[in-house]
């Protein structure tokens, strides 16, 4: 404040006098813990709102105090529900808690290339601290911006012929990976970070073992790969607090390197462990199941994640979201949202996997919304005749072999079959461009000359 100013008098609404406090143009509620109920707390924090970020102080041994992170995310009158970002340990009624207002600080930058980080922003992967600087959270789109941003017409190559040239992706899709465990989704995400159209890669590595983490944290990727990405990690022993807040933390990496007009590649594994963390945070806040133990607020937020990727100015973000499958997955009411706001979706196949063809990518399950602008009349003609070709086989391969009438049609399909897996199970191309996508159109049209 200039000299000769002042501030008129604050009327505190807290429970204790000096509830609000001025820390320069900004104020701090004070408050303090009625109860813990898992990894959510209540509070009397009389003013706050969702979405406020709080610290808990906590006494640590003698007059040394820690603080907790954690968020505001119900409000019920003068009690606030927290999700917090730490252990629960040593927290009783007689912390306080403090609401934390301004800008947020966050690295941003080249300073995160090539580093792992938590949910925080912190590095875990031993490596020097990171200088960070303030930031408003997520980038702002107006809604007249949302409709005209999307994808460029541009394809983003894989470099695999089956994907490229049958589900072809744009830069700035969002993709769901559909997958059962040990088919090798993450396995197929890591091969995705080598795409050379990507300036960089961010993976969001949400709810996995320690092991794998410690594991991309000492090299795995090349090493070309490696100093362009930015891996964001929340174990699955964290708080659902923490596993929330890393996939939020790699969106705004991503579009913060979108906002400098670079083309970004961001691949989250895994959504399941997500929503599942939504699910904790909302049933803990009080919030009542609508569908499969699902509270609302998680179909709610689906939307708003995944149309923060995209294309924006002169950047994009290409998304890869994988979802864990149930053997029941077709009844997972999550799946079918995911699947439904998504622009397109690979399953992945358990028996194509164990023939070990990889990346396991069901052509026929398989679906990208985009084909159309970025791709031939031809090539989707040939998309067409193989789905037509693998389904018809797939549905009555048993009938060849059980029926005395000979069935060349049938004996055809299953033959193309056969030889599509072989394509199929091509090494990765070297090549990524159009001329690629043209050689993979030659080699499928000889599989089935009648379609040429």
């Amino acid at each position: 404040m200039s000299g000769g100013q002042t501030r008129t008098a604050i009327p505190t609404l807290g429970f204790t006098p000096g509830a609000f406090h001025w820390r320069g143009e900004d104020i701090r509620i004070c408050g303090c813990i009625r109860s813990v109920r898992g990894a959510l707390v209540e509070a009397e924090l009389p003013g706050a709102v969702i979405g406020s970020r709080v610290e808990i102080g906590v006494a640590s041994g003698g007059l040394e105090r820690r603080s907790i992170p954690g968020t505001v995310v119900a409000v019920s009158g003068s009690v606030a529900i927290l999700s917090i970002l730490g252990g629960t340990a040593g927290l009783s009624s007689t912390c306080s808690v403090t609401t934390v207002p301004g800008a947020c600080t966050a690295p941003a930058g080249s300073s995160l290339l090539g580093r792992v980080i938590d949910c925080a922003f912190e590095p875990i992967d031993g490596g020097p601290a990171i200088v960070r600087r303030t930031t408003s959270g997520r980038e702002s789109i107006s809604p007249g911006s949302e409709l005209a941003s999307g994808t460029r017409s541009a394809q983003f190559f894989t470099g695999f012929p089956a994907l490229d040239t049958l589900i072809p992706v744009a830069l700035g899709q969002r993709m769901a990976v559909l997958a059962e465990a040990g088919v090798g989704k993450s396995t197929f995400l890591c091969q995705l970070a080598e795409c050379r159209q990507a300036d960089v890669v961010v993976v969001a590595l949400v709810g996995e073992r320690a092991r794998e983490v410690r594991a991309i944290a000492a090299g795995g990727f090349p090493p070309e790969v490696y100093k362009k990405t930015v891996v964001v990690a929340s174990t699955s022993s964290e708080s659902a607090g923490r596993r929330a807040q890393a996939v939020d933390c790699a969106h705004l990496v991503a579009e913060d390197f979108r906002s400098r007009g670079l083309n970004v590649l961001l691949l989250v594994d895994s959504l399941t462990r997500v929503v599942r963390a939504w699910r904790e945070i909302g049933l803990g806040a009080g919030e009542s199941p609508v569908m499969r133990g699902y509270p609302a607020s998680t179909f709610a937020r689906l939307p708003e994640l995944i149309e923060r990727a995209g294309v924006s100015g002169r950047g994009s973000i290409t998304a890869f979201y994988s979802m864990l499958l149930g053997d029941e997955f077709e009844e997972d009411p999550m799946v079918a949202e995911i699947c439904s706001l998504t622009d397109g979706h690979l399953f992945l196949s358990k028996g194509l996997a164990m023939r070990e063809i990889f990346p396991a990518v069901d052509i026929v399950r398989s679906l990208s919304r985009l084909s159309d602008e970025i791709s031939t009349p031809e090539q989707q003609t040939l998309r067409r005749r193989a789905c037509d070709r693998l389904l018809e086989a797939r549905e009555q391969r048993e009938l060849l072999y059980l029926s005395e009438v000979p069935n060349p049609r049938l004996a055809q399909a299953v033959a193309f079959e056969e030889r599509f897996v072989d394509w199929q199970r091509m090494t990765r191309r070297e090549s990524w461009s159009r001329e690629a996508i043209d050689a993979g159109i030659t080699e499928l049209r000889a599989l089935f000359p009648a379609a040429a």
